[in-house]
């Protein structure tokens, strides 16, 4: 079935179909889709589809699908969580619903960049939301989740070198990813803590809480990866103090190193 205008070329000229019922007072078309002229250019065969419903407003364009592919969804969001205009939903059968995004000039079989996905934990109706992201090409199994969120608000970030040896940052506080990261995972997989520009990192800085370090044995070093292997703390460089005190054993001497470690 075709269905065509016999209008002049112009801007949103093409045919539709109605579809629609009475609803007591009259007829009305409760829903259209329309294929329509894209502009007003003369020989310009460009199209575009769209989906429009009936409201209060009257016949109110919902969806519009252009001639080179974009899908434009025109939704009223609302300001609560149960007042949502946009939705996706699932038919209960799977564990996975959301939304893909595509590289269309790759014609390989693995052309989906990223993604946002919600998986159902258990139940029917406890979910957490991921992202996810695709970090080689040629490969399906290498799309790995980035950022989670449980169903109890848990954040989680994964961040990891990628086949470039360039170390996969968390940005904080603003900071974009991967230019002046806050926290992130060196080559050789530290954990590195560190301040934008020349700053400070504080630890507990406006409250009185208690700095726990190497509390499973480990060492602490200062200024050095160099560790003692029979210290607990190394410093090189300077270093000041106002006290010194051996809370433990009943040995009180102390045991202090000069020089390279």
């Amino acid at each position: 079935v075709t269905i065509r205008s016999t209008d002049s070329q112009g801007a949103d000229v093409g045919g539709t179909i109605g579809l629609g019922g009475s609803y007591g007072a009259g007829l009305v078309n409760y829903a259209l889709i329309r294929g329509a002229k894209e502009s007003s250019t003369y020989n310009d065969s460009n199209g575009y589809m769209s989906f429009t419903v009936h409201s209060s407003a009257g016949q109110v364009e919902r969806m519009r699908i252009s001639s080179g592919g974009v899908t434009t969804l025109f939704a009223n969001i609302g300001s609560a969580v149960d007042n949502a205009q946009l939705q996706i939903k699932s038919d209960g059968s799977a564990t996975v619903t959301g939304l893909m995004f595509i590289n269309a000039a790759n014609t390989s079989s693995f052309n989906d960049l990223a993604g946002i996905a919600s998986y159902i934990e258990s139940g029917n109706a406890k979910g957490n939301l991921q992202f996810w992201t695709r970090n080689s090409d040629g490969n399906n199994n290498d799309k790995t989740t980035r950022l989670r969120i449980s169903s109890t608000g848990a954040l989680t970030i994964t961040a990891s070198a990628n086949s470039t040896g360039n170390p996969r940052a968390i940005g904080f506080g603003g900071n974009s990813i991967g230019t002046n990261p806050l926290i992130y995972y060196d080559n050789a997989g530290n954990l590195v803590v560190d301040s934008t520009n020349s700053g400070k990192v504080f630890l507990n800085g406006d409250t009185t809480g208690d700095v726990i370090l190497a509390l499973g044995g480990g060492k602490v070093g200062v200024g050095t990866t160099n560790l003692v292997s029979t210290a607990q703390l190394t410093v090189v460089g300077n270093y000041h103090t106002d006290f010194i005190r051996n809370y433990y054993g009943s040995n009180r001497g102390y045991l202090l190193r000069f020089g390279a470690n």
